[in-house]
This record gives structure tokens, sequence and C-alpha cells, in this order.
């Protein structure tokens, strides 16, 4: 079996739902995740979570000493366009492991073994585009091709060099990380085995299946001791899919206490809920909330304008 390390930095408060993401963590025992923090809040961490606390001086630090160039490092959002630099920036940490990886902390995982299978590690050198999760091999010129230059450009060392986030550098933005590896010709694993949940909708939609599928369908999860399970209706019909984890973007989640120590619960709009009843037609009927105006949309999108025009005012 491959071994897998996921680098996981986060500094500043973790988020409310940190612990069910733990616990999520914890059913996947055969990979490893290293969190680097500054936040050291009491949670129960599972032997495969392994912490380091440092301050964010000390990683933009440890950041810059692999760069022969000015980095931009100043707010912990900005860590992002460093994701696919993870292999060489933590080879001393990643040392020993077939596979390294970055994810984020604003989902819970289900099986991940199940849907990245070691028949897959043998055919591919990147797993997945979005950087909710991703993983790559590990060995010195897969950890470098981020490096590579697509006309002329060397994208990393413009995006590394300014203060502003480059949104989608480490997946499917212009001359992003996935661009590299089609000009290179290397083969990526793509296939959407997740949920990644539309920001701009009360329901739950998974926005890959909506906007490469087609599919409108309002979905709600369980999760169960490590399985997470996706229920929407087709045709009428209540239907079930396993998937790899579910995304919750920007997602404002109500959390009952009690979830923390459930190994069951449900994940519907907009709350995290411990759950022990049937998953028929009419139990989780009532569950599949969709309102016409979604406010956390509304509130989201209003501040990020007033941010804009903060930083004109500022220019």
């Amino acid at each position: 079996m491959y071994k897998i390390g996921i680098v996981v930095p986060f500094f500043g408060k973790l988020p409310d739902n940190f612990q069910l993401w733990l616990n999520s963590c914890s059913y996947n025992q055969t990979i490893d995740w290293l969190l680097f923090t500054d936040d050291q809040t009491k949670h129960q961490y599972p032997p495969n979570v392994r912490v380091t606390y440092m301050t964010f001086d000390r990683l933009r630090e440890k950041y810059q000493s692999l760069f022969d160039f000015p980095i931009a490092l100043e707010n912990g959002y900005k860590i992002c366009d460093y994701r696919v630099a993870f292999g060489q920036i933590y080879e001393t940490e990643l040392s020993g492991y077939d596979f390294w990886g970055y994810c984020d902390v604003d989902l819970v995982f289900g099986d991940i073994r199940k849907f990245i299978t070691d028949e897959i590690l043998d055919r591919y050198d990147k797993i997945l585009s979005r950087g909710h999760l991703t993983l790559f091999r590990n060995t010195a010129e897969n950890n470098r091709r981020y490096r590579t230059a697509i006309d002329g450009r060397e994208r990393y060392r413009e995006v590394l060099s300014i203060p502003e986030n480059c949104p989608g550098f480490n997946e499917w933005a212009k001359d992003g990380i996935n661009d590299i590896y089609v000009s290179l010709g290397v083969s990526m694993y793509d296939e959407i085995i997740y949920s990644d949940i539309y920001i701009a909708r009360d329901g739950f939609y998974p926005y890959q299946l909506m906007k490469q599928k087609k599919e409108m369908y309002n979905s709600i999860f369980l999760w169960e001791k490590g399985r997470l399970l996706r229920f929407f209706f087709k045709n009428g019909s209540l239907v079930s899919q396993e998937v790899i984890y579910v995304h919750l973007q920007k997602r404002k989640m109500e959390l009952d206490e009690k979830v923390n120590q459930a190994d069951r619960f449900l994940i519907v709009p907009n709350r995290y809920l411990p759950f022990d009843g049937a998953t028929d037609v009419e139990t989780l009927r009532p569950f599949f909330r969709d309102r016409l105006i979604y406010w956390g949309f509304i509130q989201l999108s209003w501040k990020n304008l007033r941010n804009k025009i903060k930083r004109l005012i500022k220019i």
C-alpha cells in the first residue's frame, strides 16, 4: 500500500467544524495529515493527524528558504498559492511517503482509499485537480513540475512574488498547476468522486456535477463511521451514492455539539446534526431544504464587494 502524507498549514483560529474534520480523518487510518498551525486550542487529535505548532513568521522563513527571490506571504490565505510547492518545502517532513498532498478543512472525508486505490496511484503522478484534496507522486521530478514555464512564463515566480492571492493557481486557473501538467502531457486522475457544494444556492448542489454533467440534484449527506453517502431525488426516487468527501466552501454551518462525539450524523442545509433514523424517503425528505433566496451568499457577495472597494481606495 502506498504511503500518503497530506500537508495542512492553517494559521489563525481553526474553524468550528474542525473536530468533525479530525474525526473524518481518524477513520482513514492509513493516511497521515501533517498540520502546521499557531492555534493551540485543545482538540481530540487522532494518531494520524500530526500537529506542529509554529508562528507565522517561522513559516514564512521556511518558505522563503526554498526560493532565490523575495516571496510575498503576509497572511494565511496566501498559503494556498504555495501548495503546489509543498513537495519541496516539506521535503524533510514528507520523506518516506510515496504521495503527498494538500486539502481544505471545510470538508468532511469519507473513505478515501475506497476511491483512491493503489491501482490509481500506480498510473498517475497527480490525483484530482481541485484544491479541496489533491495528491502528487513524491519524486524529485514531480515535485518540481510547478516550476515549469508555459509560453516562456515562470508563473510560479509571478504568483509567489505578489501579496494578492491568486485563486485557482493550485487548480484550474490559467497557467496554474493543472495547465502545467497538461502542457507536459502528464496524465491526471480527475474523476468527480466528491461533492463540492455550490455556494450560490441554499440547497446542496454539487458544483462540478452541475457544470460538467448538467445534474441539478439537491443533496444531503450522511456520515457514518468513516463512510459518506450522498442522497438526492432522481425522477421521484431517493438515490444514494458514496462519495470521497463533501466540501462546504464558505458555508456558515450550525453545529450541534453532540455531533463531535457522534459516529453517525447528517450534513444538511446548513447544519450538522446527530442522526439515528432510517434512510428512507419519509425520514429524509424534510431535510432537503432549498430556499429561493440564499442570504448567506448575498452576505458573502456584499462582504467581497466591500473588500474590493477598500483595496481600490488604497490604490
